[in-house]
């Protein structure tokens, strides 16, 4: 949790929805539902359309500060346990560090990971 001020706080979250909102193209067609089903799926729906407006600039300040926040804060092992669980462990063990890069590098890897195995890549 972020202990900083208020006007510190990266609001990472609300800056991605209101791109995502300005901006419908990529989730438009792919999500349906009243205002709470919409607003559930852009934020946790497998088909992950969020992905699509990383490269957003504000979406892009909006993690850089969220990134500066959680070096300067460090991560909370207890939300990374609960959240990035892999990740955690690799934490503990000493086979990663704790830091936001490099926790998100590896979930992307388990995420390829899982992709390759689904999709029966090394059947092929």
């Amino acid at each position: 949790m972020f202990h900083g001020r208020e006007d510190e706080a990266s609001h990472f979250i609300d800056t991605l929805e209101k791109a995502m909102l300005k901006n419908p193209k990529n989730w438009a067609k792919h999500y349906h539902g009243n205002e709470d089903e919409l607003w559930f799926k852009r934020k946790f729906s497998f088909s992950d359309r969020s992905r699509y407006y990383m490269p957003d600039p504000d979406v892009q300040a909006a993690m850089k500060k969220l990134f500066a926040n959680l070096e300067k804060e460090g991560v909370n092992l207890a939300v990374l346990s609960q959240f990035m669980p892999i990740q955690y462990t690799k934490v503990r063990e000493g086979k990663l560090e704790a830091k936001p890069e490099e926790l998100i590098k590896d979930r992307v890897k388990n995420t390829i990971d899982e992709y390759l195995y689904a999709s029966h890549q090394d059947e092929l």
